[in-house]
């Protein structure tokens, strides 16, 4: 907790998709809108909920912590502007040079364009 605010700013576990049965729902169900370096799944549902996936293409176990981190931290920024949804974010290949604005930029593109509002 942030003690010179008062509040606390990291992601909520349960904004965390975890179940295999929620993740393959979104990927049979969900739509599919493909960013430069992310692509994302996305399904309507009650609650805001997302997982990040990072494949073992990308690179070693360093570079996917650090894609994962990426994702995590763009969407908690700009998770107020996302309606009830569960996400799937998966990283592409060349997604370790995108950066944090890379995969930030990706994630409000997806917004705007995506209809996720």
């Amino acid at each position: 907790m942030n003690k010179a605010f008062g509040h606390d700013e990291r992601l909520p576990k349960k904004e965390i998709l975890r179940k295999r049965e929620d993740l393959y729902r979104v990927f049979e169900k969900g739509k599919r809108w493909q960013g430069r370096y992310i692509q994302f799944y996305f399904l309507e549902s009650r609650g805001r909920q997302a997982a990040f996936c990072v494949s073992r293409k990308t690179g070693k176990a360093v570079d996917r912590n650090r894609i994962r981190r990426w994702m995590r931290e763009a969407y908690r920024r700009n998770k107020h502007q996302i309606g009830s949804y569960h996400l799937v974010f998966l990283a592409r290949e060349g997604s370790g040079s995108a950066g944090m604005a890379g995969v930030e930029e990706d994630l409000i593109r997806f917004i705007q364009k995506g209809g996720i509002c």
